[in-house]
């Protein structure tokens, strides 16, 4: 899930198609009140049965204030609660500090901060386990309330 340069519509349209089909990967499409598509968050499993996943992260750079909050709240509920995943990591460019802020405002702990990749870029990898998420997702909640954030219908 890395790559070096800006990803192109076709790349994008041949990433979901090969996401789509494939049993490792679990996925959902994040979409406004006017099912208007806002982002998508995405598990690659590394083991079974689902102890532990990949995620990918991705949300429209046009959605609202707050959208990726919810988008990564509903995917990390889901993929717990819903698919018994216990452990979710992630590698996050280390210049990429909106993101790095992103995940440790959701809970995730850094777990290896000098990831060297092929791509000749460094990463610091987090986690988070389902026991620490079952406990933190309500200060998340909150969060939303408070900012009156929309939550999708359950």
């Amino acid at each position: 899930m890395h790559t070096s340069h800006v990803i192109s519509e076709a790349e994008h349209q041949l990433w979901y198609e090969k996401i789509k089909s494939d049993p490792k990967y679990i996925w959902y499409i994040y979409e406004n009140k006017d099912l208007v598509p806002e982002g998508i968050v995405n598990f690659r499993i590394n083991s079974e049965p689902y102890n532990r996943a990949e995620w990918g992260f991705f949300k429209n750079i046009h959605s609202k204030p707050g959208t990726g909050t919810i988008l990564a709240y509903e995917g990390l509920n889901k993929a717990i609660d819903e698919h018994g995943i216990r452990d979710i990591y992630g590698n996050v460019k280390k210049n990429n500090i909106q993101s790095i802020k992103f995940h440790l405002k959701m809970g995730f702990k850094i777990v290896q901060n000098n990831l060297e990749s092929k791509d000749t870029n460094s990463y610091i990898q987090f986690e988070i386990s389902h026991t620490h998420w079952n406990i933190h997702k309500n200060h998340i909640l909150l969060y939303i309330n408070n900012n009156k954030l929309p939550v999708i219908d359950k």
